[in-house]
């Protein structure tokens, strides 16, 4: 997959540039929010959204979410053979925490009840 499919050796980055989240964050710092932004991958950017859950406490963020990349559809070789039969597209799931920094409070989309 890595060396035939994404061709890492010619596009070893693959980035995920959020350009814009809109949602609710509760009082006990849960929130739920769906997040644009541009997948850069094999070369190609696309734009894409998704439905992100997760936690605020203080300045720390810890969020989930789950994309479908239809890889052939964006020009990815598809590896299927003969008899052997892959999906069209891959199904992620991201997991991440890390610290928030504030740039502008009035641009903030997610906003306390």
């Amino acid at each position: 997959m890595k060396t035939s499919v994404l061709e890492v050796q010619k596009y070893p980055e693959i980035i995920f540039t959020a350009r814009h989240a809109i949602g609710r964050l509760e009082k006990n710092g849960q929130f739920q929010a769906k997040l644009e932004g541009v997948l850069a991958i094999h070369g190609a950017r696309h734009e894409i959204a998704t439905e992100v859950q997760g936690q605020l406490v203080g300045n720390t963020l810890t969020a989930a979410c789950h994309l479908s990349v239809p890889y052939v559809e964006w020009g990815m070789k598809d590896p299927s053979l003969y008899f052997l039969t892959v999906a069209k597209q891959v199904e992620i799931d991201i997991a991440t925490e890390g610290p928030v920094t504030w740039l502008r409070r009035d641009k903030v989309a997610l906003q306390k009840p």
